[in-house]
């Protein structure tokens, strides 16, 4: 299944501060830390550590588009495409990979 960690479903708003996400698994889908279902500008991650997440799919740390990083790092994860992100994300001062 999809989003080993966190996951925000169609026509959410997720917003993520100040946190720590690592060690989760999607054994199938993508984003084994966080995953964004979301759409255009529904997911904000700020001072975020995504770090030591597993996907079978795409985005061992990330996946979604709509999702906008600030100040986070998004690194040291496993996927089977992207292993630390897998979408098109915006933000800013964000550490990758």
């Amino acid at each position: 299944s999809s989003a080993g960690g966190v996951f925000n479903q169609v026509g959410g708003r997720l917003t993520v501060e100040n946190t720590t996400v690592s060690g989760n698994t999607a054994t199938r889908g993508g984003g084994g830390g966080v995953f964004n279902n979301g759409g255009a500008n529904s997911a904000t991650l700020a001072h975020v550590t995504v770090v030591n997440n597993t996907a079978g799919g795409g985005g061992g740390g990330l996946r979604g588009t709509g999702t906008t990083v600030h100040n986070s790092i998004v690194s040291g994860n496993a996927a089977a495409q992207g292993k630390d992100v897998s979408a098109a994300v915006t933000g800013f001062g964000n550490l990758i990979g």
